[in-house]
This record gives structure tokens, sequence and C-alpha cells, in this order.
């Protein structure tokens, strides 16, 4: 009987995951600041060799944006 108690508590002891490293959130890049832009540029120039991928060139137009070179583009207005 003893045995049998131990048991259970070996198995909850197993299922309770460790704490690990927390990876930061995903943002979207619409809710990117400046300082992120930059960032993830640097980071698809190295990795994705360039800024050809549609991920770099919306990053750019974010980039752009945030900077005040262009108005920001809502998909909700219509052209009159």
């Amino acid at each position: 009987e003893a045995n049998a108690k131990e048991e259970p508590e070996d198995k909850k002891a197993k299922k309770a995951p460790a704490p690990t490293e927390e990876k930061p959130k995903r943002v979207k890049v619409t809710r990117m600041t400046l300082e992120q832009v930059e960032a993830a540029l640097a980071n698809a120039r190295e990795n994705m060799g360039g800024y050809e991928s549609d991920y770099a060139r919306s990053l750019l137009d974010r980039k752009s944006v945030l900077a005040g070179q262009t108005p920001a583009k809502s998909p909700l207005k219509k052209a009159a």
C-alpha cells in the first residue's frame, strides 16, 4: 500500500514542467516601435539575405510611416 501511494506523487512530479526561459511575445508589424522595426530589419537582412521578402518590405513600409515620410494607409478607407 505504501508503494501505491508513492506512484501518484512521482507522476505528479513528472507532469509539472520545469520553469524554462520564456520567449518574447511576437509583435505585429503595425504595432512595432521604430527601434523594434530597425532590429527586425537587421535580423531580416542577416537571416533572409536582404529586403526582398514580404515581411522585410512591410517592415520598410512601417519604418517610413514611423519616420513620418508617408501617411499610414488605412484599409478601411475607400478611395473617393
